[in-house]
């Protein structure tokens, strides 16, 4: 994303205009779009928002909550910033990007299709609609048809398409079908080829029903499908809210409960779910049960993307790289507003990285300098001569402020400081500078003694590189990625193997958190490294003929990706099992489960839940069986117990105090079946139990009284 400014006054006097972010700035400020219409979130009264644009020429899109989707000319926005029940307003400015057999067998999925004890009845997502927000999908693959041959997807939006009589309203934008219309070949028009059929991999991971070939099934295989095929160029509408309304009215009007896997990301933004995209997400999940999101929590873990760090009264700087084929340099800063209101900060330049070669800076400023003010500031060398102009806005989003900067180099040859003093923190995620590798300085720093102020030179680091938006939200599930399988045979017959994926550990690439606020993230970890899954025909048929025959598995069908692209579907595909059973559980409800549930390993270490694995990886038959014990499960006996140590080793002995009135105490393995029962004589309340025998890995503990369980504990049993 680069913003770049031309032609607009320098300072304004409008206070109210930090409730704007620059992008809309500049729109507002451009006299040749004073007509257009323009796509806004606003967090406002909702009745005076709708009766104040009625009145201008603009309408409400959509509502959830406080903040609305509308649409509204631009030359009614700055006299939309002076009403007090506006609290803030945003344009779009997300650069969304797609985040790219075993994996049954590794989630413990298997168990569910079988409906093993305790459930007895298999499970595959029978009326529940998994929605998938992604690059399309090859609808005519076996595994996304029925016996018949008919497509299980009930509506296709694809956003990248023109105008035309099937556009859905009121977003205005690409075209849809419905099943009978894609089964009649009207959606032909449609093709997932351009991103070389992720959207498919993403679908037959979550919801493949494994006709083409009998073994390459999917988490929920009896689910209903709505996709939509995102449009990654357009920053026009609020693409990504827009596809998540769609699908949770689609599958509200069917009346069936809904998950929605969303492998994409922005890594831009505030990290800390605070935006209004974000905001308008978290009320959709809250407005009724039976919903459920699912993010890929990105595929950055190896790149030095961000840089944060306490202010003090020195100057610390770091130095930002210009990617010469981009004509500015833009980056975001974010911060608690109590942490950035005694911070100043400044752009600086160097000639090079290898001598004493300080060219000089902007005078050092602070952010009530900028709110809701535009400047355009030039930056001169030490001879006197022009050296950028730098271009910046100030704006309060929410809780933080947003400092925005473009610098307009007039060489490429400088490089460009960061530059602070003061006290406080801040954050900046450099990401996209057209290279995919940090847009920070790296590498070795020359000597103090031809550039001593190295000695503040301030690194980035590989920490909070989790994508922004969305996946920061406490109702949504983000997902990070270990490795699933080391190798399989492709079509042709041949053995591939990838001796740089290990089964079970977390994947070098994985994203880290936590948020920007220190909240735990990813949430749940799941096998993502060389995934299996249904592909593009037409791409697998080109593939299996070329010199990347190799990504083909044996039968043609299906292909091999990865990343957290790959990990969010099971845990997708886990959630729509969950609301199979539990159709009124809401957002919290399912993801509670997940991760009461969850699985700890040598990989992850007995420390969770840390900013690696969250609370570890995802065990699909503990969160079905209510490991975690939620408040869904019916007849539950009142009263609770503990056992302890947790996690115990091999040969040694727990305790469990169980509650008052518990008869009978079961330890059930991770796949159900009964390791160990025993009637508590008199009622007992204190027991001791020897793991002898036991292998390494994790059970579940139950107390039953009156025959109906009281109480489920995990437990982990690890090596000696």
């Amino acid at each position: 994303m680069l913003i770049i400014f031309t032609g607009f006054s320098t300072i304004s006097n409008a206070q109210d205009l930090k409730k704007l972010n620059m992008e809309l700035y500049k729109d507002v400020h451009n006299e040749s779009k004073g007509n257009d219409m323009i796509n806004l979130l606003a967090e406002a009264d909702i009745s005076s928002l709708n009766a104040y644009l009625k009145n201008r020429g603009g309408f409400i899109k959509y509502s959830y909550g406080n903040i609305a989707s509308i649409v509204l000319p631009v030359n009614q926005v700055l006299a939309l910033t002076d009403q007090e029940w506006l609290k803030r307003i945003e344009s779009n400015t997300r650069t969304y990007q797609p985040m790219n057999d075993t994996m049954r067998s590794i989630n413990y999925i298997n168990a569910i299709h079988a409906g093993s004890s305790p459930l007895n009845i298999p499970s595959k997502g029978n009326g529940v609609v998994v929605g998938i927000i992604d690059t399309g999908v090859d609808f005519d693959h076996p595994d996304l048809q029925d016996t018949l041959g008919q497509t299980r997807i009930l509506h296709l939006w694809d956003q990248n398409q023109p105008l035309g009589s099937n556009t859905p309203q009121p977003y205005n934008y690409g075209q849809e079908w419905n099943n009978t219309q894609i089964d009649f070949g009207a959606a032909n028009v449609h093709t997932d080829i351009p991103y070389s059929g992720h959207g498919t991999h993403v679908t037959g991971i979550a919801a493949g029903n494994a006709l083409a070939n009998g073994s390459n099934r999917g988490v929920a295989p009896e689910a209903d499908i709505i996709e939509v095929a995102f449009n990654f160029n357009d920053n026009s509408h609020f693409t990504y809210s827009d596809a998540v309304n769609y699908i949770f009215t689609k599958a509200s009007a069917a009346g069936k409960p809904c998950v929605i896997n969303a492998s994409l990301g922005d890594y831009y933004g505030s990290h800390d779910g605070t935006d209004l995209e974000s905001q308008m997400i978290s009320n959709m999940l809250d407005q009724q049960p039976g919903r459920t999101l699912v993010g890929a929590a990105g595929n950055a873990g190896t790149i030095q993307f961000h840089l944060g760090y306490q202010v003090t009264s020195d100057t610390s700087w770091t130095w930002l790289l210009h990617n010469i084929n981009f004509p500015g340099l833009y980056f975001q800063v974010w911060a608690d507003t109590a942490e950035f209101k005694d911070m100043d900060f400044s752009i600086g330049a160097d000639v090079d990285k290898t001598s004493s070669s300080f060219a000089g800076n902007i005078p050092f400023s602070d952010i009530f300098d900028h709110l809701g003010v535009f400047k355009a500031d030039t930056l001169y060398g030490t001879s006197g001569n022009r050296i950028a102009v730098v271009q910046s806005f100030g704006s309060l989003q929410g809780p933080n402020y947003l400092m925005e900067f473009v610098i307009e180099p007039d060489s490429a040859t400088y490089s460009w400081r960061w530059m602070t003093t003061g006290s406080g923190r801040f954050d900046i995620w450099k990401f996209l500078d057209g290279t995919g590798q940090s847009g920070f300085y790296t590498g070795t720093l020359p000597p103090a003694s031809q550039v001593p102020s190295v000695a503040y030179y301030q690194y980035p680091d590989e920490d909070q590189t989790i994508v922004s938006g969305f996946q920061c939200l406490d109702n949504v599930i983000a997902v990070g990625n270990f490795g699933n399988r080391a190798d399989y045979i492709d079509v042709n017959g041949n053995l591939y193997s990838n001796p740089t994926v290990v089964p079970g550990e977390i994947s070098a690439s994985s994203s880290w958190g936590p948020t920007r606020d220190g909240r735990i993230k990813p949430d749940i970890t799941a096998s993502g490294g060389i995934m299996l899954s249904s592909g593009e025909q037409s791409l697998l048929n080109t593939w299996a003929a070329s010199a990347q025959a190799d990504k083909v598995a044996q039968g043609g069908k299906h292909f091999r990706d990865g990343g957290t692209s790959s990990a969010a579907p099971v845990v997708a595909g886990i959630a729509a099992l969950y609301l199979e059973k539990y159709p009124n559980a809401n957002a919290a409800d399912v993801k509670a489960a997940i991760l009461q549930c969850a699985i700890s390993d040598s990989y992850t270490g007995p420390n969770l839940p840390d900013n690696i694995y969250g609370y570890g990886k995802v065990d699909g038959f503990g969160t079905i069986v209510n490991c975690g014990f939620t408040s869904l499960e019916n007849n539950v006996a009142e009263g609770s117990f503990e056992l302890f140590p947790n996690p115990v080793s091999v040969g040694e002995t727990f305790t469990v105090n169980t509650h008052e009135g518990s008869e009978t105490l079961v330890i059930y393995n991770a796949i159900g079946e009964t390791i160990k029962s025993m009637n508590l004589n008199d009622n007992a309340q204190q027991v001791y139990i020897n793991t002898e025998g036991m292998v390494p890995g994790i059970y579940f503990v139950s107390t039953y009284q009156n025959k109906q369980r009281s109480g489920t504990i995990k437990l982990s049993v690890i090596a000696p």
